[in-house]
């Protein structure tokens, strides 16, 4: 399989991509996984990972138990944040719901968060940001502007 301009050959193994329009990061759930990102193969086992992209050499790292399980919390309709700003927090949860948030303001998507969050509950996690935050929020059936 091919993510990015990173070919993967998974072979038996378990494992997440994510992929963005300038990089790609691979995490080996169980198993073994062969990459070649062009210039160099990789194999990466479980609780490694590897991140490359436009103009960029490629990363690989190893992830303890504890954050495996937290990088994994999407499988359990968990979403983990530990001083994640609310910017990095709405990207994630926009991965997993149709209906988008939107926060309006560079001070306000920097805030940083801690907390655990329903995955599947964007309304929910809204509604807690702005009582921490004392901000604003509007919802439509299609979205969710956060002032």
């Amino acid at each position: 399989m091919k993510a990015g301009q990173t070919l993967i050959f998974p072979g038996a193994a378990s494992f997440v991509v994510q992929q963005s329009a300038r990089v790609t990061e691979i995490l080996v759930l169980a198993g073994a996984v062969r990459t070649d990102a062009g210039s160099q193969e990789w194999t990466l086992g479980t609780g490694q990972w590897m991140r490359t992209g436009d103009g960029m050499l490629p990363r690989t790292g190893t992830l303890s138990a504890d954050e495996m399980y937290r990088r994994t919390a999407w499988s359990r309709d968990t979403l983990e944040l530990r001083t994640e700003t609310l910017a990095e927090a709405v990207a994630i949860l926009n991965l997993y719901n149709h209906r988008r948030i939107v926060v309006h303001g560079a001070a306000l998507s920097a805030q940083r968060l801690v907390g655990v969050f329903r995955l599947s509950d964007p309304s929910g996690f809204v509604r807690a940001v702005c009582a921490i935050l004392g901000a604003e929020h509007v919802e439509s059936p299609e979205k969710i502007d956060i002032f």
